[in-house]
């Protein structure tokens, strides 16, 4: 939920306390939240925390079929991520680089290096 989404909730709640109660519920574990991570999450949270780890799940998984020998092609991510928000797909990338699950790789398109998805052997070309 980003925070011009929490500016919907009742008008009686008092929002200056909203970045404190964040900071408390993500100290506590209740809530994922960046406060100051800057572009493209300057007001990210996540009120769900499983949510995002079936996120994540999504592309590190051995029942997946989008990671090829640790590679994962940027055109396969709107399949990757299908039930999930298009406009959410770039927080994701971002995240998973964050936690260090994936990096970008300079090519063009995209593709990202998914470590942990990687062959034990070094795959035959």
């Amino acid at each position: 939920m980003s925070s011009s989404k929490a500016s919907k909730l009742p008008s009686n709640l008092d929002l200056s306390t909203l970045p404190d109660a964040l900071s408390f519920l993500r100290d506590v574990g209740s809530v994922i939240f960046f406060g100051n991570a800057g572009p493209p999450l300057p007001d990210l949270f996540v009120i769900d925390p499983k949510w995002l780890s079936d996120v994540m799940a999504c592309v590190v998984s051995f029942q997946n079929t989008w990671v090829k020998n640790g590679i994962l092609d940027h055109n396969v991510l709107i399949h990757v991520w299908q039930k999930y928000p298009v406009d959410l797909h770039p927080n994701f990338l971002f995240l998973m680089e964050k936690f260090e699950i994936s990096y970008k790789m300079r090519n063009d398109p995209p593709r990202y290096l998914v470590p942990s998805m990687l062959p034990e052997r070094i795959p035959s070309l």
